[in-house]
Formats: structure tokens, C-alpha cells, sequence
């Protein structure tokens, strides 16, 4: 090899110079041409290098846009239930209120009484007062010892009783009033028998006196008469001392006459159905509900223990009365302090 490359020198020295020149330019030239080969080569390497590379940029943004996200991907979503949601309830809680107000004005306009009436009634009886009242609980527990009676012979007896205490002009003024409460549950047209209780709960409209004698007498008369004292008593309420207990099925007994004889508030009386949906429906409690309802109430605000199976003392019953599910004569709306 080398001597081929001595030989080829020693023949290009020999060759003219202007043969020389045109080789050494025919050898520029094709060295040029490989050199720009070589260049053209290496950045079509580069390129598809920085193809592939950028491919894979790409792919890797493209899986990066492409993973999903709850929230931001479903905001619109999101927001139009919620304000959905919002309306529904709204809706919902509408017809709630009115299916409940419905209910209570059916109440007001099917009372025998109106509250008005039962004032003046109140009023206009204001000698008949709390003494009356037990004086004549005794007389008729005597007379009538299986606890019935017909009205007219309740009446006779309660006239008697009044006229023998005050003289001859002692009577029930708006006598009236009761009788519509009476021959309302009158259905045949033979005379019906009563039983005491729902009639001294009737006239109950009448006594004119403080709400706890009111609540007192109707405790007492609902006791045995041998466990009844001779006389009122003042003290009862305040000291927290018990004569006697009800059981369970004396109070609802009592509750009902009071429902009967209007003495309820109407709002109070109703209950809240099963029937949620698509709106919630009402119903006028029985008189069980109703307790059922007040002890539960009891127990959850002031922690007093009731049930079926508890004997009710006075305390117990006049809470009862003052409940929100009962609330007799309208005491629920006044403030109270009770304790256990």
C-alpha cells in the first residue's frame, strides 16, 4: 500500500500543472460534496431524533389532558343539581306547610266551639268557681256511682247543687254552648247515656279560674272517690305532693274529652303521616298520639320518664297539658319552668 502511494506521488509530481490543478479541484469538490453529505445526514438524524422526542412530550401531555376529573369535569353538572336540589326542597317544604295549614283551618271550621265563645262562656260565669266546681264533683260522684248519666239528669243535678250553694238565680249563663258540645255527639234520637267524666270535662268550659285549679279538678275527677279529699287542695302544685296517680289509659281518657269538648288547640293536634314524599301529609292525632307524643317530648327536653306503663302524678299531668303536642287551652305558648 505504500509503495502504491509512493508511486502514485512520485507520477502526480511528474504530471503538468495544469493537469495537477484539475485533480486537486475534481478532489476539493468531492470532498465538498461528502462533507455537505455528512451534514445533511447527521440533521436528518437530529431531526428525527427531535421528532421522537417531542412525540413522546406530546403523548406524555396528551395522557396528562386526558385524565378525567370529578369535580372540575362535572362542575356545570354539580351546580345545576344543587340549585335543582334547592328547588325541590323549597317545592317540598311548600306544600308541606300547606297541606299543614289545610288541615288546621278544617279543624278551626269544624270546632263546635270558637275560642271567642268559650270566653265569654268563661266570663260570664264568674261566680261559678273552683269550689262550685268540686262541690258538685262530689254530689255527682254520689248520685251517679257507675260514672254515667244522662245530660238531663247531670243537668238536674248540677242545678240543684248550684241553687242550693247561691239561691235560685245561680245557674250556667250561655248554657247553650255546652249543649251544643252535648247533643253533638248525640247520633240517635234516644237519649244518650254520658259518662261523668266527658261531662264535668264539659263543664270545665264554664269555671272561671287560674289554669292550675282547672288543672287540679280535672286530676281530681278522674280519682277514685275513695281516694279523693274533702276539700281542694291549694297547695298541691307547688309543693309537688301527690294524693293519688292515673295510669296511662285515665290520662288519654282525659285528653280525648278535652279534644272533644274544643279545649284542644288545633295546631297542636296535628301529626305529622309516614307520607314523606313527594310531599309530607298531616292527620289529626288520637288522643294516645297525642300523649305518646307529649311524653316523648318531655323526655327528650326536660328528661322526664313516661310511658304506658308509669303512674301519672298531678305534676306529671299538668306537664302533659302545657306540651306542645297537647297544649290545652293554649298553655303551650306560655313560659314555664319545669323541673323533675
Amino acid at each position: 500500500m505504500n509503495r502504491f502511494l509512493q508511486l502514485a506521488s512520485l507520477s502526480y509530481k511528474q504530471l503538468p500543472r495544469v493537469t495537477k490543478r484539475k485533480i486537486d479541484v475534481l478532489v476539493f469538490k468531492t470532498a465538498k460534496r461528502l462533507f455537505q453529505n455528512d451534514i445533511r445526514v447527521g440533521a436528518a438524524t437530529n431531526v428525527s431524533l427531535n421528532k421522537n422526542s417531542s412525540s413522546k412530550v406530546e403523548v406524555k401531555e396528551n395522557k396528562k389532558k386526558d385524565d378525567p376529573h370529578l369535580f372540575f369535569d362535572n362542575l356545570g353538572k354539580i351546580f345545576l343539581g344543587f340549585i335543582g336540589g334547592i328547588i325541590v326542597w323549597l317545592i317540598r317544604s311548600s306544600r308541606g306547610m300547606t297541606n299543614r295549614t289545610t288541615l288546621r283551618q278544617k279543624l278551626e271550621d269544624e270546632s263546635i266551639l270558637d275560642p271567642c265563645e268559650i270566653d265569654d262562656l268563661r266570663i260570664a260565669n264568674s261566680e261559678f268557681t273552683p269550689e262550685v266546681y268540686f262541690k258538685l264533683l262530689q254530689t255527682i260522684r254520689q248520685n251517679f256511682p257507675t260514672g254515667e248519666a244522662t245530660y238531663a239528669d247531670f243537668l238536674s243535678t248540677l242545678l240543684k247543687v248550684m241553687r242550693d250553694m247561691k239561691g235560685e238565680e245561680f245557674t250556667i249563663e250561655f248554657g247553650h254552648l255546652l249543649d251544643r258540645i252535648i247533643f253533638s255527639r248525640e247520633t240517635k234520637k234516644v237519649e244518650k247515656v254520658f259518662s261523668i267524666n266527658f261531662l264535668l270535662v264539659c263543664l270545665s268550659l264554664a269555671l272561671n279560674s287560674p289554669v292550675d285549679k282547672r288543672i287540679q279538678l280535672l286530676f281530681q275527677s278522674m280519682l277514685p272517690p275513695e281516694s279523693s279529699t274533702s276539700s281542694l287542695v291549694n297547695d298541691q302544685m307547688h309543693t309537688g305532693e301527690v294524693i293519688n296517680s292515673l295510669s296511662f289509659e285515665e290520662i288519654v281518657q282525659i285528653v280525648e274529652n278535652l279534644q272533644l269538648s274544643c279545649q284542644l288547640v288545633p295546631d297542636a293536634q296535628i301529626v305529622a303521616s309516614k307520607v314523606k314524599y313527594p310531599f309530607q301529609q298531616y292527620y289529626q292525632g288520637s288522643s294516645e298520639e297525642l300523649v305518646l307524643l307529649a311524653n316523648k317530648e318531655l323526655n327528650d327536653r326536660f328528661e322526664i320518664h313516661l310511658d304506658q306503663d308509669s303512674r301519672y302524678s298531678l305534676k306529671h299531668f299538668d306537664y302533659l297539658l302545657k306540651t306542645s303536642y297537647i297544649c290545652a287551652w293554649g298553655e303551650c305558648y306560655c313560659k314555664r319552668n319545669i323541673s323533675k
